[in-house]
């Protein structure tokens, strides 16, 4: 197995171009809650075809082992994700709230799309009370593209629904910012600030 690149997000892919991203993931994220808190964030985040195709290059994906070997991916997908804070941001003003370290996760294979399925529970949970609460979602590279592709993509647990409402925020980088991130050649890791720039923002509002 490739012992290194099971991150996920970390494939370094020939793609036939010269700028970020170089890779895209589409993300669908649920947040969870009860009794007026905010507990956990279950996650699904699907590859693209070409990254999903790294992703599986010299494995056993025969029906016998595709189980095994899937489980195996996501083991050490989520397992390495905890050094890079599972690239997610739950912010309270700002305080990011950390998570509870875990390797559990899943891949689920939809034609030739890997989709990474996993939870994340809150190390301290969020009192529903809390001002200015926010989720992001990034690679700090901008190697990936993480994005939620519309509003319905993220959603709220049943309780969590009859008191929070969700807004997505798009960024607004400037035309300066979107050329530096096109400039970057396909061999750079590059800015390991250059991803916050083009992250969007999940605003919670609760009552």
């Amino acid at each position: 197995m490739k012992r290194y690149g099971l991150l996920l997000l970390m494939f370094w892919v020939c793609l036939p171009v010269q700028a970020h991203p170089h890779s895209w993931i589409s993300m669908k994220t649920k947040i969870v809650g009860s009794d007026g808190y905010i507990t956990k964030l279950s996650m699904a985040w699907q590859m693209d075809p070409m990254t999903s195709a790294y992703a599986l290059d010299g494995e056993d994906v025969s029906p016998a082992k595709i189980k095994k070997t899937l489980d195996a991916l996501a083991y050490e997908a989520v397992s390495n994700m905890y050094q890079q804070h599972y690239l997610t941001q739950m912010l309270v003003g700002n305080k990011s709230i950390d998570f509870v370290k875990t390797s559990k996760g899943h891949y689920r294979l939809d034609g030739a799309k890997l989709t990474l399925m996993f939870d994340l529970t809150l190390q301290h949970p969020i009192p529903l009370s809390s001002s200015d609460i926010r989720l992001q979602v990034y690679e700090p590279t901008y190697y990936v593209d993480m994005e939620w592709q519309k509003a319905s993509d993220v959603s709220l647990s049943e309780q969590l629904a009859k008191q929070c409402k969700t807004t997505l925020v798009q960024p607004h980088p400037t035309a300066k910012q979107i050329s530096y991130a096109a400039s970057i050649p396909i061999d750079v890791t590059g800015d390991p600030d250059l991803g916050n720039l083009f992250a969007q923002t999940i605003k919670l509002d609760c009552h």
